[in-house]
Parts: structure tokens; C-alpha cells; sequence
């Protein structure tokens, strides 16, 4: 097997020693020969001792690697993200490159080390992995920190300098170490572009750059394409990049240049924000603009009971759940977002914008937001002779009106929430503020404590039947929500419900609307759900499914749902926040403005089947936060 060119220097380079030529023996000098021996002797005795520490040394650091690579592809095996991620530098990029598809691959294999060479903190190290009867071979680092070796995405000092190579079709931008590659990927590209472009080329693509990385990034740059350094993707048993490099560079350049067909799908449309906007007219007006890019939308009747079936599209109008990220089946959006110059992520609200994110990375596309709020029987409130509720009150206010409600008004409940909004709503209050991140301002992730405090809240009200059970709520969200049990007779005190149902419920009573309350000195937050699209891992046009949801998150929603449009300018553009009901607008405002994201993970916590076991006493409030759902990663 060709091995990779470890160094730039030459005189450093790995090989065998050169011979040490044989002394000349002196035709009358007995005494010299004897005394050469012994010093030859000496010398090579010493050499070889030398060789044999080097070689148990490089043996030694082999055997550390290879034990590292195997606990990777144990914890990939069994979907351990918690194991796996542990063995890797904490970058958020590089974490998330190992999602990609030809990633997960050759770890899903498991590698071979071959080589590993110490370079001050930091190790070289030659693997190989099998692929379809196949062996592959890149390049991985390794940097010791705090005692032990981790997985890194890169080492200072090999890659080498930045060059270039012109041809008629643009530049070749590499790194040094990867100058004996360049006359074999331009003469790639060549032939690429000769049977290409005559027929099917997208006009104004030519001349581009074609830059060979260091890292796994993308890049919405126009005039260049990326695709990683074959070291890094793959190469052959001859040191020659292998087809694992070549399919990468053949997709990323007819993503740039050919014309493309997006096959977008469109879950049922009884789904949370779905259908909240016009994508057949959308669709129609980015083909306009965008004439090389064909947009094919695909309704389905129901979602496939497996996510994964997703991956067949090119991309989706829902957000992802945190299991399909984790099963490598959606798109890193951060590389296009950061460098699209006609995409400005400022120009999003926060709150909306945080809700695509998870671990410091982008995963869809915001489109809309919708929250819940608290309504109450504002009639009641004056029967009871109470003020009513204040825009910043507590959640002690709330049971203590509740508790005088009940006491003049005949009820079946005193609160009714038929989703996880007051519980995450409880949560998020004592979690406090946001904190900065690498890529994300909010949220700090919840507590086991913050957790098991709403579960401690929760629970009593459905012991006490001031909550109706998990049964009737299930029952009751098939028939429609809150709005099928607050009718003329209202049958909650309090109940939590969107804002599109304001004037429906004001039909039968005069009704009050207040955010969520808060606890101690902090103002109620609300959750916010963020929807929005993904780009499939799969796809093999993943720029030009970049364009098409960078201008789908410039459509407003459709009005009458109150979806908030993701970027202030388009809210602006539309006046959204002046065609809300004057009752309902400042409520809305203030609960925005403490509004916290619902994140992919934050999904998982208050499951339906975890309420059912803390209600039952099967487990402990505490013991269930300590112990939630579990992601599956690398399926």
C-alpha cells in the first residue's frame, strides 16, 4: 500500500536509513582497522538500540490509536453519541462533519491504523477502513489533551502552504502537501467540464474555483466549489485518490453547475405549520427568479412511520427531530448560512433563529413561529370580585386565583393544557438566562432540577383533578384541542391554547389573555415553536436547496394562523404585529419577548409516556429527569 507524504521536508521523511558506507581498511595500519571496528560496532550498536526504542515507541503510539479508533467504532456500532463525541476535540464543525454520509460509512467499518507519527502534541496517523471489497486510506489527527490523545480535525504544520493551479475552466486552490494530486484532479475537472458544459451548463458558472480543504465545509460563495482534500475523503492502496473523493467532487460541481430538479416534500397538512404558507405559489416564483433550478413538490398523504424515509427527497417543509440529525439524515446548514453573502442571519428574530440551532450548529431552515398563551374566564375574575391577572405575574398568583375561581364557579378543572407548553414554560423560567455560545446566544440547556420542579408542579394538579387526565387530553387533541372543550360552558378556569382561537372563545364569554406567569423575581417565559425545512443528507444538490429555502424564509406566512414570520423584515413588510386584535397584540409582544426556543432536544423531555409514568408513581419526578429519552445516534 502507497502511504501518504507525511512531511514537507524531505530530509525528515519516513524511510529506512541510508547504508552507512564501509570504512576503507588501511593497507598498513592493523591497529586502525581494530580500533574502526569497535567505534563501527559501537555506532551501529547504538543506532539499532535507537531504532528498536523508536520503532517499540511507534508501536506503542499505534496501539494508543487503534484503541482510540476502536472505542469510536464500538460507540458508533452501538449509537453511543455520548461515548463517541467524548473521544473528539470539542469542535462543533468537526462533530458535526462525522454525520456526513461518507463519514459515517467508513466509521460504521472501523479503521486500521497503519502509521502514526508524534508530532509535539499532536499525532499523524494513517487509516484505513473496507468499503464493498475495497480498501480506503485517509489521514486523522490526534491531540493530546489533559493526558489523553483525542480525535482532532486537524494538526498545525502538515498541510503546508496555500497554491494554485490556473486552467481554462479557473483555479485549483490546494495546500502544499497535495501538489503531486493537482495535475490529476485539473485533468478531472477537465474532462468533466469538456462533456458537461456544452449541453448543460448553467450559464455564467465559468470560470470558478475549485478549492480543495483541509476540513469538511461547504461554501455558497458564488464562483467556488469546495470539496475536501482527497486526504481527508479518500485514497486508494496506491496513495491516488479513491472513488469516495471522486463521487464528492463530481456532485459538488454538478450541484454548481448543471440545472437541478429539487424534489420537495410536503407532509400532511394537519401538522403544526405545515401549509402555513403557499409553496405551489412559492415554488413558482423562485423558478422565476431561478430559472436553472426546478422545484417538483411531493404532498404526503401521512408521514412514513419511519423518519428515515425522508432522506429520499432532497429536502422537507418541517424541522427535523434531534433522532434524524443524530441518525446523519439532514444537512449542517451553518457552512451556507456563513457564507451566502445574500443570506443574513441578523435579519431573523433571535428567539426563531435559536430554535433551528443544536449543538452550536444550524439544521433548518426557520420559516415561522407559533406559541401558546394563557387564557382565562375574565368574567369569572369579576364575579369572584379578583383583579385580573397581570401582564407579570406569578405562577403562585395563578393557583391562588385559581383556587378562588373554583371556590364561586363550578368547574371541571381549574387548568387544562393539553400539550407541554406550561410545563416547559415552568422549566424555562427557572433556568434562567441565556448564556453565550460559539454560534448560539440562548438557550441554556435545562436541568434535571428545573425539570423534576415543573414535574413536582404538574403532578399534584392531575392527582387533585384540577387537571384533566392524559387520557381525556389525548382524546381531546384528536378532536382539535382546547377549543372542542371550551365552548359556551367553559370547563376550565384557565386554559392554554393559540392565539388564532382568541376571537372563537370571545363568541361565547368575555374571556382575559395573559403570557405564562413566572416564578420569584423573574418575568413568565413562553415556549416558542420554531418550524421551518430541512436539506436531506442525501441530496446530491445541496446548494441548490441552499437557495430555495433561504427564499422560502423570506415568504410570509398565511395570516389567518398568526404564524409569526421568522425575519422582522418580512413581519415588517406585511405588518404583522398591526393586523393582531388590539387585546391580543401587546399580550403577544411581551410573550414574545421572553419567549425561549423549543430546541430538537428540548422536545424529547415531557413525553406522554414520562407524564403517564411520574403520575402512575412509577418513577420518581427527579429520577425521570435524570433519565431522559435517549438519543440513537449513527443509525
Amino acid at each position: 500500500m502507497s502511504q501518504f507524504n507525511w512531511q514537507l521536508d524531505i530530509e525528515e521523511s519516513w524511510g529506512e536509513p541510508e547504508n552507512k558506507p564501509e570504512p576503507k581498511r588501511p593497507l598498513n595500519a592493523i591497529w586502525f582497522l581494530v580500533v574502526a571496528v569497535v567505534v563501527v560496532t559501537a555506532v551501529l550498536s547504538g543506532w539499532f538500540a535507537a531504532q528498536r526504542q523508536v520503532t517499540r515507541a511507534e508501536s506503542a503510539l499505534k496501539e494508543t490509536i487503534q484503541n482510540i479508533l476502536d472505542l469510536e467504532h464500538e460507540a458508533v456500532s452501538g449509537g453511543d453519541g455520548d461515548l463517541y463525541f467524548a473521544l473528539l476535540a470539542d469542535d462543533a464543525a468537526w462533530r458535526a462533519a462525522q454525520l456526513n454520509p461518507e463519514n459515517l460509512a467508513a466509521n460504521h467499518a472501523g479503521y486500521t491504523v497503519t502509521r502514526a507519527q508524534a508530532r509535539d502534541e499532536f499525532v499523524w496517523a494513517n487509516v484505513t477502513w473496507e468499503a464493498e471489497g475495497r480498501t480506503y486510506q485517509r489521514i486523522a489527527f490526534f491531540q493530546q489533551q489533559n493526558g489523553v490523545y483525542v480525535h482532532a480535525p486537524t494538526a498545525p504544520g502538515y498541510w503546508g502552504e496555500p497554491l494554485s493551479r490556473r486552467s481554462d475552466w479557473g483555479d485549483l486552490a490546494f495546500r502544499q502537501i497535495d501538489e503531486g494530486m493537482a495535475a490529476l484532479i485539473t485533468a478531472y475537472v477537465d474532462k468533466f467540464i469538456a462533456e458537461t458544459c456544452p449541453q448543460n451548463c448553467v450559464d455564467g458558472r465559468l470560470p470558478f474555483t475549485l478549492e480543495l480543504t483541509d476540513n469538511y465545509q461547504q461554501t455558497a460563495v458564488a464562483g467556488t466549489i469546495q470539496a475536501p482534500s482527497p486526504r481527508l475523503a479518500a485514497l486508494g492502496q496506491d496513495g491516488r485518490p479513491a472513488a469516495p473523493f471522486w463521487q464528492i467532487l463530481r456532485q459538488r460541481l454538478e450541484d454548481y453547475l448543471s440545472p437541478t430538479t429539487i424534489r420537495f416534500a410536503l407532509p400532511p397538512p394537519f401538522l403544526p405549520g405545515v401549509y402555513r404558507m403557499d409553496y405551489a405559489q412559492a415554488a413558482a416564483d423562485f423558478m422565476a427568479l431561478y430559472p436553472d433550478i426546478a422545484i417538483e413538490l411531493i404532498p404526503l398523504p401521512k408521514l412514513p412511520a419511519d423518519l428515515a424515509d425522508l432522506a429520499q427527497f432532497d429536502g422537507a417543509a418541517l424541522p427535523p427531530t434531534a433522532d434524524m440529525v443524530a441518525a446523519g439524515l439532514v444537512a449542517d446548514l451553518t457552512d451556507f448560512a456563513r457564507t451566502d453573502p445574500e443570506f443574513h442571519s441578523q435579519d431573523f428574530y433571535d428567539a426563531i433563529w435559536q430554535g433551528a440551532i443544536w449543538r452550536d450548529r444550524l439544521w433548518f431552515m426557520p420559516q415561522s413561529a407559533h406559541f401558546k398563551l394563557l387564557f382565562y374566564d375574565s368574567l369569572a375574575y369579576r364575579q369572584a370580585d379578583l383583579p385580573e391577572p397581570a401582564w407579570q405575574w406569578q405562577w403562585a398568583d395563578m393557583e391562588a386565583d385559581m383556587a378562588a375561581l373554583l371556590a364561586q364557579q363550578t368547574y371541571d378543572w381549574g387548568f387544562m393544557d393539553l400539550g407541554p407548553d406550561s410545563l416547559l414554560a415552568y422549566a424555562y423560567n427557572l433556568a434562567g438566562d441565556c448564556v453565550e455560545t460559539a454560534f448560539s446566544l440562548c438557550p441554556p440547556p435545562l436541568q434535571p432540577t428545573h425539570i423534576a420542579a415543573a414535574l413536582d408542579w404538574y403532578e399534584p394538579l392531575i392527582q387533585t383533578g384540577q387537571m384533566p387526565s392524559l387520557v381525556e387530553q389525548a382524546d381531546a387533541s384528536e378532536r382539535g384541542g382546547p377549543s372542542t372543550l371550551q365552548t359556551a360552558r367553559r370547563r376550565a378556569a384557565f386554559w392554554v391554547d393559540e392565539p388564532l382561537y382568541f376571537e372563537y372563545y370571545l363568541l361565547f364569554n368575555p374571556i382575559g389573555v395573559a403570557p405564562f406567569p413566572g416564578a420569584g423575581f423573574l418575568d413568565g417565559v413562553t415556549p416558542i415553536w420554531v418550524d421551518g425545512n430541512f436539506i436531506s443528507a442525501g441530496s446530491e444538490h445541496p446548494r441548490a436547496v441552499w437557495q430555495w429555502l433561504a427564499f422560502l424564509s423570506q415568504q410570509p406566512p398565511t395570516p389567518r394562523f398568526r404564524y409569526i414570520p421568522a425575519r422582522p423584515s418580512v413581519a415588517a413588510e406585511t405588518e404583522y404585529w398591526f393586523t393582531l386584535p388590539r387585546p391580543l397584540v401587546n399580550v403577544m409582544r411581551m410573550a414574545f419577548n421572553s419567549a425561549r426556543p423549543v430546541t430538537l432536544a428540548d422536545k424529547l423531555i415531557f413525553t406522554p409516556e414520562r407524564l403517564t409514568a411520574v403520575i402512575a408513581g412509577d418513577i420518581s419526578s427527579l429520577a425521570s429527569a435524570q433519565n431522559q429519552s435517549e438519543i440513537v445516534w449513527f443509525r
